[in-house]
């Protein structure tokens, strides 16, 4: 904020501070979500951790207990947060890297070993996910006697915000945001301790959001899962008030403990105008790490100053729980002593500085007062544009809050390079040190470490164990547990999953599978696929598609033979999905609604370097792993086409919104991808 005035008096604060502020720990909770805040229980400690295997985060959580952490926060890695495990091609050279690598329930057991889950809150930064990590975490606590109802912690699940600023999302929106709802149904019928979402502005803040668009993409974002909610039958009065949020404290201090204050009356008031919520379902909790973006490399214990007025600025704002980032993770992974270094920034706030005396000790200052209500104001205007737009599911498809968050970073980073914002030891005050490259862990050493033990813990063929262990436990009356135990296998249980949305044998709606095969309500969504997919009918023979394409394509599972009248969809977001006509047969088909104009083929999906335009309804034919773009042939809704005798391809590619193939005879349906895009949606409509 540029313009802020250098003096601030009574002129700058003309509101009735009744309505505005309130009491500590009432509605609109301007000044905090407890009467007393801190007097009466300090925030939790929660430190982010997570690397290399099981037993080494183990390690890395004791000692931090040990030395006055009163919460765990688990990081995991990325082959975990998408669904694969560590044995599978596409981790190699991650597993362990970002987070602890998690493939099986005895993985999640080894990282809470000695640890009492019934006396230690978990968040588990989890999202694509989520769903199985819960299951699981719910397995290890039953085997160790505690009841899912004495579990405290919470699963991120917020997986918007993945398609927003951090990429790890598996599925489209609306399947995605279908799990997320799944999640929240289960926890809050299950009546859970445990926060079921944490609706995250951190992220869309370190890739360069200002603080009123951090607050309201957020809440944007938390609307949707609200509505969803709703949608799916919970009380709004009993779900809400499990939510939780989860943002970024950064250096500006006064502009942070503003907009943690404005975030409470804003998102209160939210709750009140959209779902009339009583004032319990208005709190707004969150959670608050410092900001991991603003540490640097160079003279890096600069960053123990920076991380301890983040911290305050979160303390003085009133945050529930709180991570405080080590000094040298610009560098690499903390080590432990920085790391409790970290923890004793915190212990020293809470004990040493008065802080805690006294409820929210910034309120009633002219100059946080007027911040406050105009992050309130810009937070607001913001979110309404979304709103109009069709809200945040809608807002991401369009890209509205990931082009607004880029035209924020662009403009943050030519102030620093042109010296407008000075970073100390950056821009200004740099010295001619060099800059520490710290060793870094054996990650091929670790990955085979993992890997070994995946496939030890896989008694037969990938994915077989699974399914006869499921068999067994899907009789009637028969635990989560038993399922979450059984289908052990995270990379498994999410090949199933992509399955099942990509239409390959999900036909039986959620809630009703759920209860015909004596789950409760809603879950554990991708273990109970499972059973499905083991209780399907085995598919026809089909013809092998190629074990890899070229130029980068990577084949998709074995193609499923479909009947006369069967239909494929490839959905929004779709890269490509392929008919493949049997051998010496063609495939006949009807077009009933062709994609939009104006998408491009990407150069990779095509045997030369250029870009091939694709033009509304086109049908594209290949032979092998090659497209020929002489060969498309223009098609509208309601047009017979046919790929031609022993072609393996028919072509719908990148951003397609729908389009619908009706067979008019036997065919077989496969997909492809290209190996550094991952992400693959083919659906039944």
């Amino acid at each position: 904020m540029s313009d802020r005035k250098a003096v601030y008096g009574p002129d700058d604060w003309q509101v009735e501070p009744g309505r505005e502020l309130g009491a500590p720990g009432a509605y609109p909770y301007t000044r905090g979500v407890h009467p007393t805040m801190y007097r009466g229980k300090l925030w939790t400690m929660r430190q982010y951790a997570g690397f290399g295997t099981a037993e080494e985060t183990n390690a890395r959580f004791r000692h931090l207990l040990a030395a006055g952490q009163t919460g765990l926060s688990v990081a995991f890695d990325l082959p975990t947060q998408m669904g694969y495990d560590s044995d599978h091609p596409m981790a190699e050279g991650e597993v362990g890297r970002a987070g602890v690598a998690i493939d099986t329930v005895d993985d999640l057991a080894l990282l809470f070993d000695a640890i009492p889950l019934d006396r230690v809150s978990t968040s588990m930064t989890i999202n694509a996910t989520a769903p199985v990590l819960l299951a699981m975490y719910v397995v290890v606590g039953e085997e160790r006697g505690v009841s899912r109802g004495t579990l405290q912690g919470t699963v991120q699940n917020d997986i918007l915000k993945e398609f927003i600023a951090r990429g790890t999302y598996i599925y489209p929106i609306e399947p995605s945001l279908r799990l997320a709802t799944d999640v929240c149904r289960f926890v809050t019928l299950e009546r859970m301790t445990f926060n079921p979402i944490s609706v995250s502005g951190y992220h869309m803040r370190e890739a360069g959001a200002t603080a009123a668009q951090e607050l309201a993409f957020t809440f944007a974002n938390g609307l949707e899962y609200v509505r969803r909610a709703v949608a799916a039958g919970l009380d709004v009065n009993r779900f809400a008030p499990r939510l939780s949020f989860f943002f970024a404290a950064f250096t500006d201090l006064f502009e942070e403990v503003a907009k943690f204050r404005a975030a409470r009356r804003l998102w209160a008031r939210l709750m009140k105008e959209n779902f009339q919520a009583n004032d319990v379902a208005c709190r707004l909790r969150f959670h608050t790490q410092t900001g991991g973006s603003t540490l640097t490399a160079q003279q890096p214990k600069n960053n123990v100053v920076r991380v301890a007025i983040q911290a305050l600025a979160a303390v003085l704002g009133g945050t529930q729980s709180l991570h405080t980032n080590a000094y040298d993770e610009a560098l690499g992974l903390p080590t432990e002593q920085s790391a409790t270094l970290a923890l004793r920034t915190q212990q020293i706030l809470a004990h040493e500085t008065g802080i805690p005396e006294t409820v929210d000790p910034a309120g009633g200052s002219w100059y946080v007062e007027a911040l406050t209500d105009r992050v309130e104001r810009e937070a607001r205007e913001l979110l309404e544009e979304i709103e109009q737009a069709g809200g945040a599911a809608r807002a991401v498809e369009r890209g509205l809050f990931q082009e607004a968050i880029a035209r924020s970073a662009y403009a943050q980073q030519r102030a620093i390079e042109s010296g407008e914002r000075v970073v100390v030891g950056v821009n200004d005050y740099a010295d001619d040190q060099e800059v520490l490259s710290p060793p870094a862990p054996d990650y091929s050493a670790l990955a085979g470490a993992g890997a070994g033990c995946t496939r030890a813990r896989r008694p037969g063929p990938c994915g077989a164990a699974d399914g006869a262990h499921a068999r067994r436990g899907a009789g009637a009356g028969h635990r989560g547990g038993d399922l979450g135990r059984a289908a052990a296998g995270l990379g498994g249980v999410q090949t199933r999953v992509r399955c099942d949305i990509m239409g390959a044998h999900f036909t039986t709606p959620l809630g009703g599978f759920m209860r015909a095969i004596g789950l409760f309500t809603g879950l554990m969504f991708s273990l109970a696929l499972v059973i499905h997919a083991q209780a399907a009918p085995a598919a026809p023979a089909a013809p092998a598609a190629p074990a890899a394409g070229r130029g980068g394509l990577q084949w998709g599972p074995a193609p499923a033979v479909f009947p006369k009248g069967a239909r494929m969809a490839v959905v929004s977001g779709a890269r490509m999905a392929v008919v493949s006509g049997d051998p010496g047969k063609a495939a006949p088909f009807t077009v009933e609604l062709a994609m939009p104009s104006g998408y491009k083929i990407p150069p990779h999906f095509h045997p030369t370097d250029e870009t091939v335009e694709v033009k509304k309804g086109t049908l594209l034919v290949g032979m092998g792993d090659t497209f020929d773009a002489s060969q498309a042939k223009p098609m509208n809704a309601g047009d017979k086409g046919s790929v031609p005798a022993n072609a393996h391809h028919f072509a719908a590619v990148k951003g397609a919104t729908v389009i619908t193939v009706t067979a008019m005879g036997p065919f077989a349906m496969t997909y492809v991808n290209p190996a550094d895009d991952p992400q693959h949606h083919v659906a039944k409509p």
